[in-house]
């Protein structure tokens, strides 16, 4: 598999995306979480569901609301 990430970038872009969380966790969901998590489910549909008790493909349905965690 080729890819055109430089090495290293990843790690770096995690970084500051840990730091923006632990400066103002209130903004970093709305503008990082979200997003982040709104495109992995996206890009899980229609793929193959596997695990325990799983068959079909991945449903969305039930992670379209970003959880509460209480403590942001």
């Amino acid at each position: 598999m080729t890819t055109n990430i430089l090495p290293g970038a990843i790690a770096e872009v995690g970084l500051l995306c840990c730091a923006c969380v632990h400066s103002n966790p209130e903004e970093a969901v709305s503008q990082l979480v979200e997003p982040i998590l709104v495109s992995v489910t996206s890009s899980l549909k229609g793929t193959p569901g596997t695990g325990f008790g799983g068959g079909g493909t991945f449903d969305t349905s039930a992670t379209t609301k970003v959880p509460d965690f209480g403590y942001l």
